[in-house]
């Protein structure tokens, strides 16, 4: 037997309104925010800084930061 649109499986319906929140009612989240926001910029500040131990692995910059080059000929 098939079920009628009225039993659909559930005891009642759920509303949800929306409510206007005061400044003490946001104060917890935008301090969890800010804490954060914060973590992230120093763990992101900390990965920036870190500086390569040995020579060999340092980045790749551009040619300008590399030097002349021992084999080019130099220019006056």
């Amino acid at each position: 037997m098939a079920r009628s649109h009225d039993e659909g499986g559930r005891t009642g319906s759920q509303y949800y309104y929306r409510r206007d929140l005061t400044a003490g009612d946001l104060l917890v989240p935008a301090t969890i925010g800010a804490g954060v926001g914060m973590a992230v910029f120093y763990l992101a500040r900390l990965i920036e800084q870190r500086a390569p131990l040995a020579a060999d692995e340092r980045r790749h910059g551009s040619r300008r930061d590399r030097g002349a080059r021992p084999n080019s000929p130099r220019r006056a």
